[in-house]
């Protein structure tokens, strides 16, 4: 049995888009502005929007404290075993097409549903155009819908 997906050890990752995401955000607004005022006003205020600059480490800050605060949580989770385990093998496998596809991908193992889809982020797993597929054999590490465990029978 081989461990495939863990959320505790891919939620970095995801912390890590919606940081840069953050950082990309407002790089792109600053220059924006820089060019705006000098050339709009003369250079009149761009000595104040100078101290904008000083706003980055928040934005810096923000998305490290929801990742401390969200692998905590998830540690929480995993300690208290605040999730159910469904075992068996993939059945009614429907794979996403790729990027743009309306369908989530989709199987189910004894009965327990599972979707998800690349297009969105969330906590849990959603990495479509993976290694499952019909009839491979798994355990699931689970909260409602959201796959916090893949382990493969090999």
């Amino acid at each position: 049995m081989t461990e495939y997906y863990n959320v505790l050890t891919s939620y970095g990752n995801y912390a890590f888009k919606i940081g840069s995401l953050f950082f990309v955000v407002l790089i792109i607004w600053t220059f924006i502005m820089l060019i705006v005022l000098s050339i709009f006003d003369g250079g009149k205020y761009l000595k104040y929007f100078k101290f904008t600059f000083l706003v980055y480490p928040v934005f810096i800050l923000i998305p490290c404290y929801l990742y401390i605060d969200g692998k905590k949580n998830w540690e929480r989770i995993f300690n208290n075993k605040e999730y159910e385990i469904v075992e068996g093998y993939v059945e009614n496998f429907i794979p996403e097409k790729g990027w743009g596809d309306k369908r989530d991908e989709s199987f189910s193992i004894n009965g327990k549903n599972f979707s998800y889809s690349r297009s969105y982020f969330t906590g849990y797993y959603n990495n479509s155009n993976s290694i499952i597929e019909e009839g491979l054999y798994l355990k699931i590490y689970h909260r409602g819908n959201g796959i916090i465990s893949i382990w493969i029978y090999e």
